[in-house]
């Protein structure tokens, strides 16, 4: 299993239009097979957490194709555009115990 986790800094007093953000987001990677587990927003930072876990790193090479293809994500991008600071990203596999 592989986890992806984004940490977006967000412009002040946007939250609620990121909300819809992350429902397009959501929407787009269950549409393509991902799972995505929530996002979560750090007030005092002004920064979301999203996680999202995929199947092997080549389900989510697949999928991010998929995506940037889709009509959706040109959408999706504007939307980041105009709410982001700026994106970290980690990609990691879960180890079975």
């Amino acid at each position: 299993m592989i986890s992806r986790i984004r940490y977006a800094k967000i412009k002040s007093g946007v939250i609620e239009e990121y909300k819809k953000l992350a429902s397009d987001w959501q929407t787009l990677v269950h549409k393509y097979g991902g799972e995505v587990v929530g996002f979560y927003y750090d007030q005092k930072k002004e920064e979301v957490i999203g996680i999202a876990e995929y199947e092997s790193l080549e389900k989510l090479e697949k999928l991010q194709k998929n995506c940037e293809t889709d009509k959706a994500f040109s959408n999706i991008q504007e939307q980041v555009k105009k709410l982001v600071v700026s994106v970290d990203e980690q990609i990691l596999e879960k180890l079975d115990s």
